[in-house]
């Protein structure tokens, strides 16, 4: 975000901290937080080229001095989830994805400077929401407010 495009309404639906997604054998697998800088040397999984999530975390790795490069690109969390889990390196990763993907052998730990998401809905503009989709938006929200 931002979205802007008179055709689409966007409406907030979360923010969330994301996660350092790690073997379960790992040494920081041992930590309870981590800090970007402990990432020094270690191979990243990165989201595709262009994704706006690859930005993002390059912005946060800059912020503390470290280059964002890695190992493997994929293009979806949780495919990222997966490489980690075959030992492909280390990915950063919104909660939700991690908790779909949490029967691997990963374990997720909470990072520092914190890199943050945000996930709206989009409607189309000037069109009545129909009762299922109103029902879908209730839910939703319900599922991620433990997040």
């Amino acid at each position: 975000m931002p979205f802007d495009d008179a055709r689409v309404e966007c409406e907030p639906l979360a923010t969330v901290r994301c996660v350092l997604v790690v073997p379960k054998g790992h040494r920081l697998a041992q930590k309870r937080i981590v800090s970007l800088k402990e990432l020094a040397g270690e191979r990243m999984v990165l989201p595709s080229p262009g994704a706006v999530t690859r930005d993002r975390f390059a912005a946060a790795f800059a912020a503390v001095g470290l280059p964002y490069v890695g190992a493997v690109d994929t293009p979806s969390a949780l495919s990222a989830c997966q490489c980690v889990a075959h030992g492909l390196g280390l990915a950063v990763v919104d909660p939700f994805t991690f908790e779909a993907a949490s029967r691997l052998d990963i374990v997720a730990r909470p990072i520092r400077p914190a890199i943050e998401l945000s996930f709206d809905f989009f409607f189309p503009a000037n069109r009545p929401r129909s009762a299922l989709v109103n029902a879908f938006v209730k839910a939703t929200r319900l599922a991620t407010s433990t997040h």
